[in-house]
């Protein structure tokens, strides 16, 4: 495929220099969803269809050698997840839209053999799967938000999509007959989700797992829940899009409300993005454009141009946090992030350029991945009651891309449970910190 490269020059306060949006993928199909998979060498996408001609149609890019292949056609894609440990299992939710049969499937070989994996999910030509939301923590456990003209519910899987059980109780009237548009987990504590409908509104919270449900907050407009997202950093801190009344930030775990952004967000909020590996960092998009701010909210500069402006449909992280991607009826733009600064809440250069931890969530490796480390260097692993797990000492001769293998002192000792870790990297002149998740 031909690939024509259209760069959007950005003027931007002066703390926030300028950047270039980049055409990387033109594509006039409604890209749906977008997972990345293999350390961002490749990524699944997926399109919607609409009524009554246009049909929809699941696609492999292959990064580094801009190869497009078809996995499936004629579908209605909504929601795509890959499993945190094993990127050749993917999940697809369909809709019922011009004759596709409504569910979810599941490919375990990188998208060439599908199947049906939602028993105990009942839809009709009606009623769809929405979003899948994977815990990160437990892989095997899943959760599916339903949508359709008259609402649907949620469901919960604990054995990778086999089957599902509905998790919404009828004493709890809020959550029944809304459609659900977005499922955020607590990063630490995963038993903690929040989902929110756009047909009411409402922020609805979960901290057993969805076995029971309480309203987190209660839209006094009535519909306009676009997406929740819980801080990945301070999970205390939670931000909900509303489609009639802008962004909204609880610091208390969702237990109260205020509005942010105010006027330069306007009213119309969208979609929420943030990364692990981008602490204090909190990206929108608007019909007003794609804000971003450092400091979880308080103050926001536009990163966004004319021309993507007001056509954004959703805005996305790349797995290693160093670049943004939003689609528009042009097709995929690319956002630079890697001369940021992604360990602090300002734009300042640095000697150690670029370090990335992969994959992140590991199992059995973990590689630390840097530039612009010279000299002597100490690396620090500790878990999340601040114990030192242990250390790593050498000497760097070059400032290229370098790799520092981590398992021996991971796992020399002791066999690891699932928990979060932190990576301290010790250079000559200044200490740079990043955080893991081990899965076992």
């Amino acid at each position: 495929m031909k690939r024509s490269l259209i760069f959007l020059i950005l003027f931007i306060q002066p703390n926030l220099f300028c950047q270039e949006w980049e055409l990387v993928l033109p594509f006039e199909e409604n890209i749906r969803d977008v997972k990345f998979a293999h350390q961002d060498e490749s990524l699944y996408f997926g399109t919607t269809a609409s009524f009554p001609n246009i049909y929809g149609s699941l696609y492999h890019w292959n990064v580094e050698t801009d190869e497009i292949d078809t996995l499936l056609t004629g579908i209605s894609v909504t929601s795509i997840a890959v499993d945190p440990l094993d990127v050749n299992t993917i999940y697809v939710a369909l809709s019922a839209i011009n004759g596709t049969i409504p569910g979810i499937i599941k490919s375990m070989d990188g998208g060439r053999e599908w199947t049906y994996c939602d028993s105990g999910i009942f839809l009709d030509w009606e009623t769809w799967v929405e979003v899948i939301a994977i815990d990160p923590m437990h892989p095997g456990t899943m959760y599916a938000g339903g949508a359709g003209v008259y609402g649907s519910t949620m469901w919960k899987s604990t054995n990778w999509g086999e089957s599902w059980t509905n998790i919404v109780e009828d004493e709890y009237i809020y959550l029944q007959g809304v459609s659900i548009r977005s499922i955020s987990l607590n990063m630490y504590n995963t038993n903690t989700l929040f989902v929110s409908a756009p047909t009411d509104g409402r922020v609805h919270k979960s901290v057993n797992g969805g076995a029971s449900w309480a309203l987190s907050y209660n839209s006094e407009w009535g519909g306009g829940g676009a997406d929740v997202e819980v801080n990945p950093h301070d999970t205390n801190i939670v931000f909900a899009a509303q489609l009639s009344h802008g962004l909204l930030k609880s610091m208390d775990a969702g237990e109260t409300w205020q509005e942010v952004g105010g006027e330069l967000l306007g009213e119309y909020v969208k979609g929420i993005v943030t990364h692990i590996e981008r602490p204090g960092e909190v990206i929108v998009f608007t019909i007003n454009g794609i804000f971003l701010s450092n400091n979880n909210g308080s103050t926001w500069q536009p990163i966004n141009s004319e021309q993507l402006v007001p056509s954004v449909r959703f805005i996305v992280y790349n797995q290693s946090g160093t670049q943004l991607y939003c689609h528009t009826e042009q097709g995929l733009y690319s956002y630079d992030l890697n001369a940021v600064d992604i360990m602090n809440n300002g734009y300042q250069s640095s000697d150690l350029e670029l370090i990335l931890l992969y994959p992140n969530p590991f199992n059995e490796s973990l590689t630390i991945k840097l530039n612009g480390l010279l000299g002597r260097y100490k690396v620090e692993v500790y878990d999340v009651k601040g114990r030192r797990i242990g250390e790593i000492n050498g000497f760097s001769e070059t400032l290229h891309e370098q790799h520092i293998q981590l398992r021996d002192i991971l796992f020399r000792d002791k066999e690891f449970m699932s928990q979060i870790i932190f990576v301290r990297i010790h250079s000559e002149k200044e200490v740079k910190t990043r955080k893991a998740i081990l899965l076992r």
